[in-house]
């Protein structure tokens, strides 16, 4: 069994403008206000001969899970 946990920051922004090349003269600008998350992730690895098993779970500002299953040596 091999457990893990991380921790992690990210941050995002984007402003963009663009002319349409499918209507000239036309001008788009986009903005995302930048936003920033600390998140957790911590999970277990289970492995046997040929199979690995492996559970995590991930908070920050989404929650998620996953789980996976692996063959092969």
């Amino acid at each position: 069994m091999q457990p893990y946990a991380s921790l992690g920051f990210d941050s995002f922004g984007m402003k963009v403008k663009y002319d349409q090349t499918s209507s000239p003269g036309v001008k788009t600008e986009v903005e995302f206000d930048n936003t920033t998350n600390v998140h957790f992730t911590g999970g277990v690895l289970l492995g046997f001969p040929m199979v690995k098993l492996h559970a995590e779970f991930d908070v920050g500002a989404k929650t998620g899970g996953a789980i996976g299953l692996r063959f092969g040596v």
